[in-house]
């Protein structure tokens, strides 16, 4: 019984871990609508990734969507602000 609730413990433990851990960038329409908001000519899904309809959990970024991310990164921001694409050369 022991030997269980410790394995147990352990695979609860890095379960936590695992969903604590950075997550993925996941699109949505209103960065969409935030795009074509500012200005940006942003006319799918496509504008970002190679998927016309990109399936949850797996982004598949083109050139793009990988930069958004990048610039994600170096700004430590908690999600992406498609205005940053004003930047973008």
């Amino acid at each position: 019984m022991k030997k269980t609730l410790v394995g147990t413990g352990i695979g609860l433990a890095a379960l936590a871990f695992v969903l604590a851990g950075p997550q993925p960038a996941q699109a949505t329409m209103e960065m969409q609508k935030a795009a074509k908001a500012a200005g940006l000519q942003v006319a799918n899904c496509k504008h970002c990734h190679n998927a016309a309809m990109p399936k949850k959990g797996t982004p598949d970024l083109n050139d793009v969507g990988k930069w958004l991310v990048d610039q994600k990164a170096a700004k430590k921001a908690d999600k992406i602000d498609v205005t940053w694409l004003k930047d973008k050369k």
